[in-house]
């Protein structure tokens, strides 16, 4: 039970091997994502987060996400197996962009 106490009180760690991590950094990558995401990133504040889908250009779901906001970086948060797709679809558009 000390386990779950420091978590509720403190902080906790554990872990997720079927999920990956994708940073997005840059002055405009809140635009970017709000862009191209399903749920409104633009209005998130630093240490708020949403979930969100990502589709592809003719609108079929690629992946869920969950969006962390942080102050100079945006964390999305993809099951393992998606990551590759997402990363192909946000360098797609950061190109188009």
């Amino acid at each position: 039970m000390s386990g779950y106490a420091a978590a509720r009180e403190g902080a906790g760690w554990f872990d997720l091997p079927g999920r990956a991590l994708i940073v997005a950094t840059g002055p405009l990558r809140q635009k970017f994502l709000h862009g191209i995401l399903s749920n409104d990133v633009l209005s998130l504040a630093a240490g708020r987060g949403t979930r969100a889908a990502i589709m592809d250009v003719k609108g079929h779901l690629v992946a869920f996400l969950r969006v962390l906001v942080d102050s100079d970086e945006i964390v999305l948060e993809v099951a393992g197996g998606r990551v590759d797709a997402v990363e192909g679809l946000l360098v797609h558009y950061r190109v188009a962009a």
